[in-house]
């Protein structure tokens, strides 16, 4: 977890997955698109989620940190999100945490296009995605430091707009996108301590669409569950 906290703001992904998982019911079924460790998920004991990762290692681990919840209600499998093996209409709702961001070209308009084929009429979605933020932006390239809107070495990474990722995903959904910015006082060469007040002052500034699109470090799209 200590690995995990370089990474991202846990305080507010923690609440961000509780929030989601509560919108649904113990039948149904969520499927978390690059679930990684899944350290998200502990102690969320509804609904069924359908835990995918294209590495083993990476499940191995989750199934260590999610203990007696794996083959309750998390099913952990190793798959690859270009293809997902799932039914059509099969599933209530899709969450994925900074996992589409690394697909490029057609891996990841096949993913999108999985994604719109196995979610149920009226079921909801949230995406998050590095945010291009231009206040960050500004900041690095004063300590000397350049981002760059894409890039493949040492592994392929693209940064989105919350505009670019409402149209990306809009392409592929024919109800409303919305945007929603978090991670707005983590970034992770700051290193600011991981304690309660912060997620919640997290929380109150991703608020201010303004404000978040200069400095916010993640950018969510979500359909709202119907």
């Amino acid at each position: 977890m200590k690995l995990v906290a370089r990474n991202h703001f846990v305080p507010r992904m923690v609440h961000e997955a509780r929030a989601f998982a509560s919108d649904y019911g113990a039948e149904d079924w969520l499927l978390d698109i690059g679930v990684g460790w899944g350290w998200y998920w502990t102690g969320v004991q509804r609904p069924n989620i359908l835990a995918v990762d294209l590495s083993i290692d990476s499940l191995l681990v989750a199934r260590k940190l999610l203990g007696n919840q794996v083959d309750r209600n998390i099913h952990l499998v190793c798959a690859d999100a270009t293809n997902i093996p799932v039914g059509d209409q099969a599933v209530d709702g899709i969450w994925s945490i900074q996992t589409l961001q690394h697909i490029p070209g057609d891996g990841l308009a096949s993913c999108l296009a999985g994604c719109a084929r196995v979610l149920k009429t009226g079921g909801g979605l949230q995406i998050y995605w590095l945010n291009w933020a231009s206040g960050i932006r500004l900041l690095r390239r004063f300590l000397g430091k350049r981002l760059h809107k894409e890039r493949t070495e040492p592994y392929y990474l693209q940064y989105l707009t919350g505009s670019e990722l409402a149209s990306l995903v809009a392409r592929y959904f024919t109800v409303g996108v919305e945007t929603e910015y978090s991670e707005v006082v983590f970034h992770p060469e700051f290193r600011l301590p991981h304690r309660l007040p912060l997620g919640w002052l997290d929380r109150q500034l991703s608020r201010w669409p303004l404000i978040n699109r200069a400095i916010a470090r993640q950018v969510s799209a979500k359909i709202a569950k119907r």
